[in-house]
């Protein structure tokens, strides 16, 4: 039985706007973490936005989103199964 729920509630208090692809406005939370992905070898930041899946259909990496004016490109994306998708992002 498929996960069915209306996600916009989820987004109301910590969304931010984003615009997708150049055209489409998406709510999403917009992540910039500090993460250290190889332990004490490796430092930066993981920016990830995390939306309804149905908001970016057909996303693939090389997209771009815009988020707080700030450009990134898509460079993985993360479905988890109950309508929601995790972008993984990179800064132009």
């Amino acid at each position: 039985m498929a996960f069915v729920e209306h996600l916009s509630g989820f987004f109301t208090d910590f969304a931010v706007v984003a615009l997708y692809n150049g055209a489409t406005s998406v709510s999403g939370i917009f992540d910039a973490a500090y993460e250290e992905p190889l332990g004490n070898d490796v430092e930066g930041y993981g920016p990830t936005f995390q939306c309804a899946a149905t908001d970016v259909a057909g996303v693939t990496q090389g997209k771009t989103l815009v988020v707080n004016a700030v450009t990134y490109k898509v460079r993985g994306v993360q479905p988890d199964g109950t309508g929601l998708v995790l972008l993984k992002l990179e800064a132009q």
